[in-house]
């Protein structure tokens, strides 16, 4: 998405680099997956609806990392948004978009329908739908704020790596053997965030340098 709507150029150490955490978080959670539900059972595949599905919203991502990569660029007639613009109208969409959809789904009137309960239960679920939109907000700040300060690739770098270490942790904290394959995908991941950061450090000495010789 970088490359067709931005226009940008990417250096051969970063294309490795992206393509190595991405292999390696491919391999990596698809060997826990067939080592917690078997490989080979009848009926174990995938539905081809839901990859149809996963495909799509991560094409919609790349293209909106790319579209708010865009946005940062001043061409003189407009003002870029600041981070909480971005945040702003990023939820105002996704507001106007999923109300329809919930209603749709039958979500809305369940929604609604829990928070017009009584009783313990119904407050518990309320208290804990707070907090879990409290937390979010809090975390779209940061995001919107690492988007609008370096960029929407290292955001997007950033996230895959914390969800990376979570499944890690998770996985060690309930005493799961990792096979070599998994470990392998392990060593993957890491030496693409090292190769992305190393071609980041390169080509920002490059920019500088370049910055140096113009004003000599």
């Amino acid at each position: 998405a970088g490359v067709l709507i931005e226009r940008r150029s990417y250096t051969t150490r970063e294309w490795v680099g992206a393509a190595l955490i991405t292999s390696g978080i491919i391999i990596f959670n698809w060997t826990r997956m067939s080592a917690q539900n078997g490989v080979g059972k009848e009926g174990d595949g995938d539905s081809p609806f839901g990859l149809l599905l996963l495909l799509t919203s991560l094409a919609m991502d790349g293209a909106l990392s790319a579209c708010q990569g865009g946005l940062k660029r001043s061409t003189g007639q407009y003002r870029p948004p600041t981070a909480m613009e971005f945040m702003m109208y990023t939820n105002t969409y996704s507001f106007f978009f999923l109300l329809p959809a919930s209603a749709w789904s039958g979500q809305l009137h369940n929604g609604t329908t829990l928070f017009l309960q009584s009783g313990a239960d119904a407050a518990a679920a309320r208290r804990w739908i707070y907090l879990l939109n409290a937390t979010a907000a809090a975390g779209q700040v940061f995001i919107f704020l690492t988007i609008h300060c370096f960029s929407s690739l290292m955001c997007t770098t950033i996230t895959t790596t914390r969800k990376f270490f979570s499944i890690l942790l998770s996985v060690r904290h309930f005493g799961h053997v990792f096979s070599n394959m998994q470990w392998s995908s392990i060593a993957m991941v890491f030496s693409g965030l090292y190769m992305e950061i190393a071609a980041k450090l390169n080509r920002g000495g490059t920019a500088a340098q370049a910055q140096e010789k113009k004003k000599a």
